[in-house]
């Protein structure tokens, strides 16, 4: 591959999930902050960003709890049948979940080296992936 495919590809690898990370964030504030309880009961803008971002953090915790029952896992199993089944979607939906888990597990785990016992008593030394 020619280096400027390569670094086409590499920054749009980059680009792409924070691009739409921002695009869901930011659509997700504009409808929550033009919920009509919130435009009418709360005249003063500022106020209104503080609420909406109170908002914001209570519903990710709230799907957050939810992830940890049987329920959420299943929700989740869903929203990644649904995911992989659009060929545009897929890659940007698999590498942005790939980097938050990474992200937020941390990569220790990733550096710690594992004994695998292979057939016959072999056993090898191993990076866990």
């Amino acid at each position: 591959m020619t280096s400027w495919k390569r670094d086409a590809a590499s920054g749009l690898i980059v680009l792409t999930p924070i691009l739409v990370t921002l695009y869901i964030v930011y659509w997700l504030y504009r409808n929550i902050a033009g919920l009509p309880i919130l435009t009418s009961a709360i005249p003063n803008p500022a106020l209104r960003v503080l609420v909406t971002v109170a908002v914001f953090v209570l519903l990710v915790f709230a799907v957050g709890y939810l992830m940890r029952t049987a329920a959420g896992r299943l929700f989740e199993g869903v929203i990644d049948s649904l995911a992989n089944r659009l060929p545009g979607l897929r890659v940007v939906y698999n590498a942005s979940k790939m980097a938050v888990e990474t992200a937020i597990s941390g990569t220790d785990e990733l550096q710690k080296p594992v004994k695998l016992e292979l057939w016959n008593d072999a056993r090898v030394t191993a990076f866990k992936t």
